[in-house]
């Protein structure tokens, strides 16, 4: 009997066991076949070897006889006797049961259908979209409602604040006016319909620039690239040339001017007034002059700073926003007044001035 080595004899092990267990997975009993080949291997190796068996004598031997998988796939297995008989027939599984007959059904232009989940999907967008587009719109509008308004509030303050920087410098053109003239302002004109030209008063002398005679915000001027005497006749302001402060000196104004007109005079003096009507409640509405405050002193009433006459303000309330005037009073500064408020805002005494131009 030939000698093996231990490495050998692991091989061989090594081998069998891997035989068994394909022959497992197929349902085959693994203890037949593993007995049964290590007797032909042992065989074949012993006869091919003599005395000494070693792992490469082994692995010529396997060579010939196959892998663990190509033996356990052979359609036969290995006799004890060294031969290769047919494996047994396993039993054959029942047959599956005939398919059930399926009624052929006739489809007619039917699109291929979507699976659920899409389905659900375009449901939920076709829902959806409305929604998304309505509150999208109420976004902008809401953004517009935000913004617009903040956007014409911002437009008018910078235009109201040009047609208050005009105003001062028409108090600037006034004062250079005066102090040429005898401390006198400019006079009104005694032509009817034409409450305030000045074009032989200050215009090209000390008025260079005619388009400070335009307010920004009035719609109703001619175009300001137009020609500068254009402008004088229908200017965005008005001039009162007198000292008229409150609405009791307003009317005494009005009536004085219009007798004045009536009978061809000039506004070269004071206007004569009912007693308590004139300026300071005096019985004279007083023609602007830097000798004012001197003048007065006289009056009944306590005299009336140059701080507290305005003297050019806008013809139109409603160029500005909320409704108001700018007013350049005589001492130069210009405020800004809301309609109803102090005078000359009131809505009657500008309509009357503008009738005078009529």
């Amino acid at each position: 009997m030939a000698e093996w080595t231990s490495e050998a004899r692991d091989y061989l092990e090594g081998y069998l066991r891997q035989v068994g267990a394909l022959a497992r997975s197929q349902g085959d009993d693994d203890t037949d076949i593993v007995e049964g080949l290590r007797e032909h291997i042992t065989n074949e190796a012993e006869a091919e070897g003599g005395s000494l068996i070693t792992v490469d004598l082994l692995q010529r031997t396997l060579a010939t006889v196959g892998t663990p998988e190509q033996v356990a796939r052979a359609e036969f297995t290995l006799a004890t006797n060294g031969h290769r008989e047919p494996r047994e027939t396993r039993s054959a599984m029942p047959p599956p049961p005939p398919p059930r007959p399926v009624e052929p059904r006739i489809v007619v232009n039917q699109a291929p259908q979507k699976s659920r989940s899409g389905c659900l999907l375009a449901l939920v967008a076709v829902l959806l979209l409305p929604i998304v587009l309505y509150v999208g719109i109420a976004i902008l509008g809401i953004i517009s409602a935000i913004t617009v308004p903040a956007m014409s509030r911002s437009r008018e303050a910078a235009r109201r604040a040009e047609c208050q920087n005009n105003l001062k410098q028409m108090g600037i053109v006034y004062k250079m006016r005066a102090n040429e003239h005898k401390d006198l302002w400019p006079t009104l004109t005694n032509e009817k319909g034409e409450f305030f030209p000045l074009k032989a008063e200050i215009y090209p002398e000390y008025l260079t620039d005619t388009h400070v005679l335009v307010c920004p915000s009035d719609p109703t001027v001619p175009d300001a690239s137009g020609s500068p005497e254009s402008l004088i006749g229908d200017q965005s302001y008005f001039y009162l040339g007198y000292a008229v402060t409150n609405e009791t000196e307003a009317r005494a104004f009005l009536d004085a001017y219009r007798a004045r007109i009536a009978e061809g005079g000039t506004f070269e003096e004071d206007l004569p007034a009912p007693a308590g009507t004139g300026t300071g409640g005096g019985d004279k509405i007083l023609r602007l002059t830097e000798r004012l405050m001197a003048e007065a002193e006289s009056l009944p009433m306590q005299a009336v700073a140059q701080s507290q006459i305005p003297v050019m303000f806008d013809r139109e309330f409603s160029n500005h926003v909320p409704g108001g005037i700018n007013v350049l009073y005589m001492d130069g500064h210009v405020e800004f007044i809301k309609m109803g408020g102090k005078f000359p805002a009131v809505t009657w005494f500008l309509d009357e001035l503008a009738a005078l131009e009529r």
